[in-house]
Formats: C-alpha cells, sequence, structure tokens
C-alpha cells in the first residue's frame, strides 16, 4: 500500500517496491509499435524525456497536463478555473511557496517533494512528486471534504539523458474507494509523454506483486500535507 513515512513522505509497500524494481529492470516485450502523439509538444518543456521537468514547465506556465484534467473532471474539479496552492519539501518539512523550483543535484542523501492543490468547494485535488536518488513518482488524490475518494500514482522509470537507446515508461495505477475500501480499478503503462505502450515482459513474481498492490490512505490527515495549503488554494 501507499502509506506515509514518520517524516509524512508517501513510500511504496513491499508489494509497491517490488513494483518499482520491475520496473527499473523490466524491458519492453516485441511489441506493435504505439501510434505516434500527432499533438504538438510545448515548447516549454526544456526536456520530453523527464516527466517531471515538463511538469515544472507546465506549472510556471500554469498550464496543466491532460491527466491531471482528466483526473480532476472526475472529481468535480476544473482545474482550469482554480487557482491552484503550491508547496515544495526538502527533507522532511513542507514549505508554501508561490512557485515550484527543480530538485536539488545532490539527491543521494536528500529528497524533494513538490505538492499541487485544486479546490473547488469541498472538491479538492492534488498532484504530489516524489524524488529521489534519481527516481520519479507522481500521485494524484481527490478528496470531498477531508476524505479520499479517489487516487493515481505512477512510478516513473526515467534514463539518463545520455542514454538514447532507452525510451522510458511509467506504471499507472488507479484506486477508488468502494465499499469503506480502495479497490484497484486500472493499470496502464505508458511512455514519458503519457501515451499508453503495452506492458513490458514481466515475470510471474513481478506480475503478482503488480496484482497485490493496494492504498489505504482514507483523510487528508493521512497524507500529512500542510493545512494552510488549503487556504491558499482556494
Amino acid at each position: 500500500m501507499l502509506r506515509k513515512s514518520p517524516g509524512g513522505r508517501w513510500k511504496f509497500n513491499f508489494a509497491i517496491v517490488a513494483l518499482i524494481a520491475a520496473c527499473a529492470i523490466a524491458r519492453a516485450a516485441p511489441q506493435k509499435a504505439a501510434k505516434p502523439n500527432t499533438k504538438a509538444t510545448s515548447s516549454a518543456a526544456p526536456d520530453v524525456r523527464n516527466p517531471f521537468d515538463r511538469y515544472l514547465a507546465e506549472a510556471t506556465a500554469r498550464r496543466n497536463e491532460p491527466s491531471l484534467e482528466r483526473f480532476a473532471r472526475s472529481c468535480g474539479v476544473n482545474v482550469s478555473k482554480v487557482h491552484p496552492g503550491f508547496a515544495e519539501r526538502f527533507g522532511e518539512r513542507w514549505k508554501l511557496v508561490k512557485t515550484l523550483t527543480r530538485a536539488p543535484k545532490n539527491q543521494e542523501t536528500e529528497t524533494y517533494n513538490t505538492l499541487e492543490l485544486w479546490q473547488a468547494g469541498a472538491h479538492t485535488v492534488t498532484e504530489e512528486w516524489d524524488i529521489e536518488a534519481g527516481d520519479y513518482y507522481r500521485m494524484f488524490a481527490c478528496l470531498l471534504g477531508s476524505k479520499i475518494t479517489a487516487v493515481e500514482s505512477v512510478t516513473w522509470n526515467v534514463p539518463d539523458q545520455d542514454d538514447a537507446s532507452e525510451p522510458g515508461w511509467g506504471c499507472e495505477v488507479h484506486w477508488e474507494l468502494k465499499a469503506g475500501k480502495f479497490a484497484r480499478t486500472s493499470t496502464r503503462f505508458l511512455d514519458l509523454h503519457e501515451q499508453l505502450i503495452a506492458e513490458p515482459r514481466l515475470d510471474e513474481d513481478r506480475k503478482k506483486d503488480l496484482e497485490e498492490q493496494d492504498f489505504d490512505m482514507h483523510t487528508w490527515k493521512d497524507l500529512d500535507y500542510p493545512a494552510a495549503l488549503l487556504k491558499e488554494g482556494d
């Protein structure tokens, strides 16, 4: 399950750790090539191979990712009509900020998180990025009041910029609250432009890890986000 560490950062349990390892080392099986993305790439994106850099560029320009808009619509929030609030964390403490910044260069000893929040009445959508030692994770959360109703996470496999032979991809999992528990409703694989791709080759153990992952946070308090951001994002 996704859970909070003592310092507050959301973490993966054993099953998701195994999935991260699978994402980091798996190689895509021979497959039919995905249809090219015919949409123009934003000129603001400094590095299209890194989804976090692209997100920062879009957030700075006050443009929203299509994946965020899709998720937010399902939560009853039109993010294009809501002024967001921002926070970032180096280490253990969140700090409210006006704009987001790049992650520190030394990722071996320091973690970096960004958080963006949109509110529309009782409905709230959050987007958190967690960067550590060159690994990238993104999580959307949908809340009604203080109650989490849906979550979508992506574990990104971002290759070194010098390695043009490795395309990179992400593992996306969506959960929804049903009968008091979170049920996984979809698992998809994406390229770094968030276009759908075929599932990489996974052995039986990795497939089992993927099937057994879950999510178990239920309230705003469980997310351990800064309370003041709710007002900032209003």
